[in-house]
């Protein structure tokens, strides 16, 4: 009762285990009817994390499917505390590579949202990435003709704008890609 009142805190850990987790239940379904219900004239505001919560999400989950992809043995955690999302050991299999994500998510409502990540990517076939991601399809369309496979590393860290879009003149990255067998 304290917590619905505002008055105290919600602390807990939360296990998910499955072999199989559809996010896509849980996202807009694209119709006209959403798409309209999401479009207005009021102007986006920054996602405050709430400051009464302490809980920690593990996950074990064999087959994740979100948006058109698929995600294989996704384990990690991620805590949600004094107003700051963490991800970590978060690891996956996709596009017939493996996948890591670090990071964290910081929005107290007083300053611009923080955001801070790193993502390692090892043994990940060209053509799977080609195939499946759309804006390297727009971007790089050269890289249909790469064959082989890559390791890469990014970490990227910044601000968020009033529509939680990364404010550019705050982003700082660095990284490196390394082809194999290609």
């Amino acid at each position: 009762a304290d917590y619905v009142n505002n008055q105290g805190s919600i602390k807990g850990q939360l296990k998910i285990s499955a072999k199989k987790f559809d996010l896509n239940q849980f996202m807009s379904d694209g119709s006209v009817e959403d798409s309209n219900a999401q479009v207005n004239d009021a102007p986006s505001e920054v996602f405050v994390l709430p400051d009464n919560m302490d809980i920690t999400l593990e996950t074990d989950i064999q087959s994740v499917d979100y948006d058109t992809y698929t995600l294989e043995n996704l384990q990690g955690s991620l805590s949600l505390s004094d107003q700051q999302v963490d991800l970590t050991q978060l690891t996956t299999q996709v596009f017939g590579g493996q996948m890591g994500l670090i990071g964290t998510f910081k929005s107290d409502g007083q300053q611009a949202p923080q955001f801070s990540f790193k993502y390692d990517i090892s043994s990940m076939p060209f053509e799977g990435v080609y195939k499946n991601i759309l804006s390297i399809k727009q971007l790089a369309p050269l890289a249909q003709y790469l064959e082989g496979i890559f390791n890469s590393t990014l970490v990227v860290e910044g601000r968020l704008l009033d529509n939680m879009m990364p404010d550019l003149t705050t982003i700082s990255a660095s990284g490196y890609i390394e082809t194999l067998k290609g």
